[in-house]
């Protein structure tokens, strides 16, 4: 549980207009009990930890060209045997069996 701490208070990243920039949404903590607490700004909720019917898997999508050796048995130029192929990988970078869900009013914290 204490991983899915880390990823759920991990900051995000996006490319926004061609520019990387990170945005931090909150932190999540855990209770002794296993219920989570979401702290963004001076909000705090309360929510509980359930688990999923059915678990999905967090995928990552990258491009990749390959370069393979064409079979021509016809003995033309060589440079001709050589066969560009571009496609897209998919690389699963997790699974999530658990959700969050934070169904109370926020509280207000004073800091």
């Amino acid at each position: 549980s204490r991983r899915a701490a880390q990823a759920a208070s991990a900051p995000l990243s996006g490319d926004a207009g061609g520019c990387k920039r990170r945005v931090e949404l909150g932190s999540v903590k855990f209770d002794p009990d296993g219920a989570p607490t979401l702290i963004i700004g001076n909000h705090e909720l309360k929510g509980t930890a359930t688990k999923m019917k059915e678990p999905f898997a967090v995928l990552r999508k990258r491009k990749s060209t390959q370069i393979s050796k064409n079979n021509d048995s016809e003995g033309n130029d060589p440079s001709k045997k050589l066969k560009l192929q571009s496609g897209v990988q998919l690389e699963v970078v997790g699974v999530v069996n658990k959700k969050l869900i934070f169904d109370q009013y926020p509280k207000s914290i004073m800091r």
